[in-house]
């Protein structure tokens, strides 16, 4: 990330620093089908689903995201999570289960587990949601960002490493100011799920803008 290419020139100041973007293969992950996935999972198509992709562990701040689902439910009506990514830390998803039970929500998140990173599970994963959510509290570049945009979908994500870089607030995506706090993630996604509008901005601008990366990447 261009954050990373700035902490390296400062420690390294007679070093030169190169920053090369990242790109994802855009067609895989817009060739998804969102009405199978969800079907697979007993998630109605009426719901407000939130995906978040990246595995189980602290750092991706999943706990967060589930502290607000109760007050995401109350504003929107049925809003659901599914958290997909392989457990590194089973203390975390320990934490997080007991959440949900303290929450009496766990019927409205679905701990999907991880999926290869080619497979059509996970580009149904993206398709099948209303809104990408990314809470992490550290993140160096954020691929996962540029994923969910090649999906067209609105993402909301941390304001932290690469995805800062990578989102601009209200054109590409919406951002979360202080990812360690449920109010300050409701703050971000109520918007995107009380208008449709918004939504379909903030999934144009995304898709545009992995567009633009993708050419950069093309060989000269």
């Amino acid at each position: 990330s261009r954050e990373e290419q700035q902490a390296l020139q400062a420690k390294y100041p007679d070093t030169r620093i190169e920053h090369i973007p990242w790109g994802v293969d855009a067609s895989h992950f817009d060739s998804g089908d969102g009405h199978v996935w969800r079907s697979a999972r007993n998630i109605p198509p009426s719901a407000n689903l939130l995906v978040c992709v990246g595995r189980i562990d602290a750092q991706k701040n999943q706990l967060s995201l589930v502290e607000a689902l109760p007050t995401l439910r109350a504003e929107c009506g049925d809003v659901r999570i599914a958290l997909v990514g392989p457990v590194t830390s089973p203390r975390y998803q320990a934490d997080i289960e007991r959440k949900l039970h303290e929450l009496e929500i766990e019927p409205f998140v679905d701990l999907v587990g991880g999926l290869p990173a080619r497979s059509p599970e996970l580009a149904g994963a993206y398709a099948a949601a209303d809104c990408f959510v990314i809470p992490s509290r550290h993140e160096p570049f954020g691929v996962v960002v540029l994923e969910a945009w090649a999906a067209h979908r609105p993402v909301v994500a941390a304001a932290v490493g690469g995805m800062a870089d990578l989102v601009e607030d209200g054109v590409n995506g919406r951002l979360i100011a202080d990812p360690g706090g449920a109010d300050e993630i409701v703050k971000a996604v109520l918007p995107v799920l009380k208008s449709n509008r918004m939504i379909q901005r903030l999934a144009d601008g995304g898709h545009d803008a992995v567009r633009r990366l993708a050419l950069l990447l093309l060989p000269r």
